[in-house]
């Protein structure tokens, strides 16, 4: 499912203050439900046992706790992710990049020494 992002769909007031800042909220919060889905599919891989199985009350702890903790990541990290989707909605909705941005994109990568390169 697509959905078209432009500036015309963004509300004014993030249009003129801090549709950078709301874009990226947007894409972090995509991560989120991506990691969700992720530890959701994780668990779902652990076998249940019939004797410490909780029903719906657990599965519902479960998907918070998962919800919970994809929100907490996502926060406490920065992703390659979350920089891909920020800048496919930045070309979507016209918003030009900062001063910042075009500094840090011109900075080059450094590795540690013993990065294997491939």
């Amino acid at each position: 499912m697509t959905f078209p992002v432009d500036s015309a769909t963004l509300a004014p007031n993030t249009r003129a203050q801090g549709g950078a800042d709301a874009l990226r909220a947007a894409a972090r919060d995509l991560e989120s439900v991506f990691m969700e889905q992720m530890f959701k599919a994780m668990r779902d891989t652990v076998p249940e046992n019939g004797l410490t199985s909780g029903g719906s009350g657990e599965e519902m702890f479960d998907s918070l706790l998962d919800q919970h903790l994809a929100g907490e990541a996502s926060a406490q990290r920065s992703s390659e992710l979350v920089e891909a989707v920020y800048r496919q909605l930045r070309s979507r909705a016209g918003i030009q990049e900062s001063a910042a941005e075009l500094q840090a994109a011109s900075q080059p990568i450094n590795l540690p020494p013993d990065t294997p390169l491939r």
